[in-house]
């Protein structure tokens, strides 16, 4: 019993290990991206939103990457919150500059994210961190599918299939959680 403890252990810190480096990886492409930008190598016109964002980003990314690889409680918390405002950031920035292009990029990143919460919520990788008491968040991630469904089908087949799919996604869901819930009791 001991030894599966163990590598469900091993499992885990490997998998935060690989979050930990996807993370560290998003801020040097990003400082690469605004070092060019200075430089006038890449022409780009970032606006005072995407300023902070980028800012924001080279501070919390190696917070975040030292937290996660080294396990720590804050670091699970920093990522949690670090996640959904960029969900936030990510909606405005898509109210405000949509281009149909962007939708299949930012629904992988939004992919990423939705999977990286489902994994932090699990019972067994908030044991691992010391995480009480945050579940009440875990409800954020079926936005994130949702949101990264749309702008993926938006993308491919336009507005009109992207919220009748999104809509049968949600409802199918909310279906499936009904039916679990059912056969359980």
């Amino acid at each position: 019993m001991r030894v599966e403890q163990d590598m469900e252990e091993t499992k885990i810190k490997r998998w935060s290990k690989i979050i930990a480096a996807w993370t560290l990886l998003g801020a040097i492409f990003g400082t690469v991206f605004l070092i060019l930008i200075y430089l006038s190598i890449i022409e780009e016109e970032l606006s005072v939103v995407e300023h902070i964002d980028c800012y924001v980003n080279l501070v919390l990314a190696p917070a975040i990457f030292y937290g996660l690889w080294k396990i720590k409680p804050w670091g699970w918390r920093l990522t949690v919150i670090s996640i959904l405002l960029t969900w936030l950031y990510t909606i405005f920035d898509i109210s405000m500059y949509f281009q149909k292009n962007m939708g299949i990029a930012l629904s992988m990143f939004l992919f990423i994210d939705a999977a990286i919460l489902r994994f932090l919520f699990k019972p067994e990788v908030k044991i691992v961190f010391g995480i009480q008491n945050w579940s009440n968040l875990r409800w954020t991630i079926t936005p994130l599918w949702l949101l990264g469904a749309f702008l993926a089908s938006n993308y491919f087949f336009g507005d009109l299939v992207a919220v009748i799919f999104s809509l049968s996604l949600f409802l199918g869901l909310k279906t499936a959680k009904k039916y679990r819930i059912e056969a359980a009791n």
